[in-house]
């Protein structure tokens, strides 16, 4: 993958049409565009070759089947222990993302959970777990922006 893909104009309004409409066809995104279904097919080939496109997943809304608790959880570990803590929590599977952070922690989570009762119970776990030190969480109380991509894709891509 190179260090740094670079999109057009043509590849914004594709991750647009994309995102417009998750579940659309090559042939409606060539009809959409004005090109050929060989260019769309091409084009998205690249974008995912390069790792732009990552997946075609679903955005998912986790309060709609019971778990209305979204919580950020540092965790500050034992020196170098990502490799004990990394497949417990990959293990978790309300534990949504996990990044390495630079600063105050080592991992940051976030996770869903059902109630603020089931998320003393995945801290506990995190707490509990081989090479963790502490850790410290906070709850979200409302999500301003949802998740999103396309307003970056638009500005790297020339169009906004």
């Amino acid at each position: 993958m190179p260090e740094s893909a670079r999109i057009d104009e043509l590849d914004g309004r594709l991750i647009a049409a994309l995102s417009e409409t998750p579940r659309i066809g090559i042939q409606e995104l060539s009809n959409r565009l004005g090109i050929t279904r060989t260019t769309v097919y091409a084009r998205l080939e690249k974008l995912e070759t390069a790792g732009v496109l990552t997946g075609f997943g679903a955005d998912i809304d986790f309060s709609t089947f019971g778990y209305g608790v979204t919580a950020f959880i540092t965790i500050e570990l034992q020196q170098g222990r990502f490799n004990d803590v990394v497949p417990v929590l990959e293990a978790m599977p309300q534990v949504i993302e996990a990044h390495a952070l630079a600063g105050e922690g080592d991992i940051i989570c976030r996770v869903a959970a059902r109630s603020n009762d089931h998320l003393m119970e995945l801290v506990q776990t995190i707490l509990s777990t081989k090479g963790v030190r502490r850790s410290s969480t906070a709850i979200s109380l409302e999500q301003f922006i949802r998740h999103r991509t396309l307003p970056l894709v638009l500005h790297a891509s020339g169009i906004e």
